[in-house]
């Protein structure tokens, strides 16, 4: 159960930072050009 929660907690981290590194690169991206 502890593990089920680690990987679940771990996964919401790493959906949440590829989604705001996504949002940063858009916003990078747009400002260049």
């Amino acid at each position: 159960i502890l593990k089920a929660l680690d990987d679940g907690y771990t996964q919401g981290e790493v959906s949440r930072y590829l989604s705001l590194s996504t949002a940063m690169v858009s916003k990078i991206f747009r400002s260049s050009v």
